[in-house]
């Protein structure tokens, strides 16, 4: 069976790729693993099989990309308004002890904030 071949401006579409000249870029950054073939003709035309534009696809959209690693928005991003980690309450996650309430003076069943 013959391999059908795309010219960059189709495979661009197909890939997704912003852009023939993006699709281009990728091309000469991955020279290595993807042979320039030309179509002959004035001027002549970068072409790419149908194996090498599932292979790029693959490439470009992947779960390991960079939009995958970004930081989400929501995540904070170092010290905020003077505040480091350490003014930071703890909040205590287990109940007051008998001995603890007459310590710290707290009524029972009362939530201590401590360090």
């Amino acid at each position: 069976m013959i391999e059908p071949i795309y010219s960059l401006r189709v495979a661009a579409e197909l890939i997704p790729m912003s852009s023939t000249n993006a699709l281009y870029q990728f091309l000469c950054k991955h020279k290595s693993q993807f042979t320039a073939r030309y179509r002959i003709g004035r001027p002549p035309e970068r072409i790419l099989s149908e194996s090498e534009i599932l292979k790029i696809r693959s490439m470009v959209i992947s779960t390991d990309s960079w939009w995958s690693r970004r930081p989400s928005p929501g995540r904070p991003k170092g010290v905020k308004n003077g505040m480091g980690r350490q003014a930071i309450p703890r909040v205590r996650s287990s109940p007051l002890t008998f001995s603890e309430i007459f310590q710290t003076g707290a009524s029972p069943g009362e939530e201590v904030v401590g360090t």
